[in-house]
């Protein structure tokens, strides 16, 4: 009992250097940092008489390794065992309701965790950088798991979107990043939200099971998860972020829910052994990207009610959720996709936008309906094995290098509809396309312009 001041039952501090520590039965409260950078105590026993322990109480106990935490107390602290790199073992009891920030950040020998089903709400970084973390069973009520992000100055701030441009800006601790051990998630069917890079650089998680009760998906939320390849999305999941699967490259085959009326830019960017997805038939918008580079996609049906292609303009939410600013995404939505053989574009579509098919090396057929109105630049640039093509009476402009580097393409119909063809549109195709369209339009003064041959359809 010398080594510890204890006042009204508040144990104050703690004065030995034991390996083995059993806490007085006259403690009802541990006081904030009682044990912090503690470098002899390797197992701590607390009595069931204790109902409250401060925050960072063993925080940078370097040796420590298991903890009996008593059953009466309803909260974890903030940093309670942050940065205890030894710490192995540690039961949280059916009673607590809360579990603060940072409570395990960088407990790197850590295994195994179960958060037990009294627990409504989880803080910011709790797992960050256990990396030795291969079990978690989350709790059934829990509802979320927060994100945090840190500005320059290192000042935490609480949970908020950020836009793809502020996003390097920031520093982003998700709640798993770095649990490069973790290797299969079953999420409680009370979780309503996956937010914000919640496992994104998790680089052994392999099966993720969502329960019925999933909204969202929040933008990077799986993202370079490189052992990922099963992942089962539920119906009542709405909302698909940006980013959510990229770099999900051993990702073979999705299935996405009727629920989902659009998925966001880049949300399947190099899902590269990506071979099969089905969309919902209601989907009405694809973001640019959010196909780019899945090189073993070799077909895909669009919905028909899908009216927008892809568009390489983002509206930035920021920091606050109204703003009207755009921001460019430099991707094509089916870019890069190598294997894709053929596409029919629907009929609502306007617009095929900036190098939605780019890079398509093996698509070999386009199908396009009336009711599209422009083709935008490098749209089918370096489709090296598109051989013919013919554009709908209702489109109106082609702009710049939309079928550049298509060496195969042999001939092209062009509408009298086509009243702007801009420059270099079959920069690098074989000198033996032949433009087909009506005398006096704009693709014979284009054809003679640019010496390729044309031919006039009566």
């Amino acid at each position: 009992m010398d080594n510890f001041i204890i006042v009204n039952g508040v144990l104050k501090q703690y004065l030995g250097a034991d390996e083995e520590i059993i806490v007085p039965d006259s403690v009802i409260r541990i006081d904030n940092s009682v044990f912090s950078g503690n470098s002899t105590v390797k197992r701590l026993t607390i009595p069931d008489s204790v109902t409250e322990i401060g925050c960072e109480a063993f925080c940078d106990c370097t040796v420590l390794e298991e903890v009996s935490l008593p059953k009466h107390i309803t909260k974890l602290e903030d940093s309670l065992f942050a940065g205890d790199v030894s710490l192995k073992r540690v039961t949280i009891p059916d009673g607590v309701i809360e579990i603060e920030n940072f409570v395990f950040t960088d407990c790197k020998s850590l295994e195994r965790i179960v958060i037990p089903d009294s627990v409504t709400e989880i803080g910011l970084c709790v797992f960050y950088c256990c990396e030795s973390l291969n079990h978690i069973v989350i709790s059934r009520k829990l509802e979320s798991i927060p994100c945090c992000i840190v500005d320059a100055s290192e000042n935490v701030s609480e949970y908020r979107y950020i836009s793809e441009n502020e996003r390097y800006s920031y520093n982003i601790w998700p709640a798993f990043d770095g649990c490069d051990c973790i290797k299969s998630i079953v999420f409680p069917g009370n979780l309503t939200k996956i937010d914000m890079c919640t496992f994104s650089r998790c680089k052994s998680l392999k099966t993720v099971v969502l329960e019925n009760g999933v909204i969202s998906i929040g933008p990077y939320a799986f993202s370079d998860c490189p052992e990922l390849k099963d992942i089962r999305i539920p119906e009542s999941v709405s909302e698909i972020g940006r980013n959510a699967f990229e770099e999900c490259k051993m990702l073979e085959s999705v299935e996405i829910p009727d629920n989902v009326s659009s998925i966001s830019i880049c949300a399947f960017k190099n899902c590269s052994a990506l071979r099969n997805i089905r969309l919902p038939n209601d989907i009405d918008c694809l973001g640019a990207g959010a196909f780019y580079g899945c090189s073993a996609l070799e077909a895909i049906t669009l919905p028909k009610k899908l009216t927008a292609l892809a568009t390489n303009m983002e509206r930035k939410k920021g920091i606050g959720e109204e703003v009207s600013e755009f921001a460019y995404t430099p991707f094509g939505m089916f870019q890069r996709c190598s294997r894709l053989i053929s596409i029919e574009i629907p009929k609502n579509i306007s617009i095929i936008d900036v190098c939605a098919f780019a890079d398509c090396t093996s698509l070999e057929e386009v199908i396009l309906y009336a009711g599209l109105l422009i083709i935008r630049d490098y749209a089918f640039a370096q489709c090296t094995s598109l051989k013919k093509i013919m554009i709908p009476e209702t489109v109106k402009a082609i702009e710049r290098n939309a079928f550049e580097g298509c060496t195969s393409l042999m001939s092209i119909i062009i509408p009298e509809s086509v009243r702007n063809i801009e420059e270099d549109v079959f920069r690098g195709c074989s000198s033996e396309l032949v433009i087909y369209g009506q005398s006096g339009s704009c693709a014979e003064t284009y054809a003679n312009e640019y010496r390729i041959r044309f031919k006039s359809i009566r």
